[in-house]
C-alpha cells in the first residue's frame, strides 16, 4: 500500500517493503503480434448513441504487453525491519 494512496474500500495493509535494486537489463517485454481489429456498424458501444442512427462506425483494438524476469538471484529487496 502507497502513502499516497488511499486504497479507500479496499482490504490493504502497509508492507515493509522499501524498495526492489538489482539487474533489470534482465527483465524482457514485449507485445503481441497479431493485433485484432474489430468494426461495429451498429448499437451503442460508448453511450454515445446508436451508432448506424449517427452515420457512424467504431473501430476497437486490443494489445497484449508481456513482461519476464530472465533471472530473479539479480535481483534484493530493500525491507524495513522496524516496521516488520
Amino acid at each position: 500500500m502507497s502513502k499516497t494512496v488511499s486504497a479507500t474500500g479496499v482490504v490493504a495493509t502497509p508492507s515493509n517493503l522499501l524498495g526492489i535494486v538489482g539487474d533489470f537489463s534482465t527483465v524482457g517485454w514485449g507485445v503481441q503480434r497479431q493485433i485484432g481489429l474489430e468494426m461495429i456498424e451498429y448499437g451503442d458501444p460508448d453511450g454515445g448513441g446508436d451508432l448506424k442512427r449517427n452515420n457512424q462506425v467504431a473501430f476497437r483494438a486490443e494489445v497484449v504487453y508481456g513482461w519476464g524476469i530472465a533471472d530473479l538471484n539479480a535481483f534484493a529487496l530493500i525491507v524495513d525491519k522496524v516496521a516488520g
